[in-house]
């Protein structure tokens, strides 16, 4: 696939319509771009993607620095950023506000969401006024093992647990000087919350 040779640069995109399930601003698949300065406004409003509102990643690891995230929403998980399959993007000095991945019954990581083994690294993002069912910041999920460092996550709410952010099945993040401030739970865990690791 594509390498750091690609670069995808200072583009906004805005009120995305998509058809399928995966990435309604950015499909990433079995590449590692470096997706920088980006803007991706109400992507997926209109039809709602499964996973990925802005970006989707699979099996992919690119580089996503500077971009900002702003009403971005999926269905099932990651309303700004989805990683799948083994993906490990590295997520720096990003922006992630009223992102949404909630589903009556599924739906998670409303900034991002990290899935069947993935983890990367997530520095320095401001997750505010996320809503998800699980995770209103960022959700890890079966086996996802990301490390989040120096990020703010304020007045996020989860539908179900951590309103932050949420880890579960056999998920082991590393969370590092983190600022978590007004997030809400309506089930368990206002800040975070940690099940079945």
């Amino acid at each position: 696939g594509e390498g750091a040779d690609t670069q995808i640069l200072n583009l906004t995109m805005k009120n995305g319509f998509l058809d399928t399930d995966y990435g309604a601003g950015i499909y990433v698949r079995d590449s590692s771009p470096v997706i920088q300065g980006c803007v991706f406004i109400n992507e997926s409003l209109f039809n709602q993607v499964l996973y990925g509102g802005g970006i989707m990643c699979w099996t992919a690891s690119p580089e996503i620095r500077n971009c900002r995230f702003i009403g971005t929403d999926a269905a099932l998980g990651g309303g700004g950023i989805c990683a799948y399959q083994n993906s490990h993007p590295h997520i720096e000095n990003c922006d992630f506000r009223d992102t949404v991945a909630d589903n009556l019954f599924s739906g998670g990581g409303a900034g991002v969401y990290c899935y069947a083994g993935s983890g990367g690294t997530i520095i320095g993002c401001k997750f505010f006024n996320g809503t998800a069912l699980d995770g209103g910041g960022v959700k890890a999920e079966s086996a996802s093992h990301p490390t989040i460092s120096d990020c703010t996550f304020h007045a996020n709410t989860s539908n179900g647990s951590g309103g932050g952010f949420c880890a579960e099945l056999n998920s082991n993040p590393t969370i590092i000087n983190c600022l978590f401030t007004e997030n809400n739970s309506n089930s368990d865990g206002g800040a975070f919350h940690i099940y079945d690791n």
